[in-house]
């Protein structure tokens, strides 16, 4: 699929401080952009907190690029993984528009093993579509998934994962990568889209801590991402970002309950 005369007449080039991206009009999270607002404003500052001129950013889940594209004038180098060909295309765009020269991206999902999966439908022309939205399923377009081990990264210090309900076979798909470079990891915990697969939040808080990972809240009017630390990088961690502790759960992912007892705040 290319960008199509229909689709491309819907794409707003939107200029921030220090970058330009495309979005679709009729999208809710393109809307926002379009209207200047500062898409998850608590991401974009832990970028900027904890990505350094060395660091390698892994996107999954790119959707528009907005953090990639973001993170790729903060550190070394970004892999930026999104799987619709649609949102591939529009990124590319956004990268050649900034001139991006550090900003791999792949038109590819990662998962736990190698195979052929379908998205789930979606009409790209309704109003108020919600692409973001979107996850692994059934009768929509078939996209590749390899896992993030069969990537064989030399460098891996920050990941975002934000797939809609798939959380857990990415992690289970890069269990070496995580090993070996004890990456921090920005994970979304949404209890109903974890249910799609068959899971929930508390198997996805047990997998992470058995990987010898602490995890936090990143405090955010909707509860959804959560930081995960390995142990041996957490002195390090608290001393650079504002560490709180958590005293309230939620129904999103019933976070407290599952053992999160602290959250780091952006003021």
């Amino acid at each position: 699929m290319t960008i199509n005369e229909e689709i491309k007449s819907k794409l707003i080039l939107t200029e921030f401080d220090d970058f330009k991206i495309h979005t679709i009009q009729n999208d809710c999270m393109g809307r926002d952009i379009i209207n200047k607002k500062i898409w998850e404003p608590h991401i974009v500052n832990f970028l900027k907190t904890n990505l350094k001129k060395d660091s390698v950013f892994l996107d999954i889940g790119s959707n528009y690029g907005w953090h990639s594209i973001i993170a790729a004038k903060l550190c070394d180098k970004v892999f930026s993984f999104e799987p619709q060909t649609l949102m591939y295309e529009i990124q590319k765009l956004s990268i050649e528009e900034n001139k991006i020269e550090n900003c791999i991206l792949y038109k590819q999902a990662l998962g736990n093993v190698e195979s052929t999966k379908e998205m789930s439908p979606i009409d790209y022309n309704m109003n108020g579509v919600n692409i973001g939205d979107l996850s692994i399923g059934h009768g929509g377009e078939e996209v590749n998934v390899t896992t993030l081990d069969l990537m064989n990264l030399e460098k891996v210090d920050l990941i975002k994962i934000d797939v809609q309900g798939y959380e857990k076979f990415i992690i289970e798909g890069g269990i070496e990568t995580i090993k070996k470079h004890k990456p921090i990891m920005v994970v979304e915990f949404e209890e109903f889209q974890l249910n799609k697969f068959g899971y929930g939040s508390a198997e996805l808080f047990k997998l992470i801590k058995s990987l010898n990972y602490e995890v936090y809240f990143l405090d955010y009017t909707y509860p959804s991402d959560h930081v995960c630390v390995h142990k041996d990088y957490i002195n390090i961690f608290e001393l650079t970002n504002n560490v709180s502790p958590l005293l309230s759960s939620n129904d999103l992912n019933h976070n407290l309950e599952n053992g999160v007892t602290k959250k780091i705040i952006f003021l």
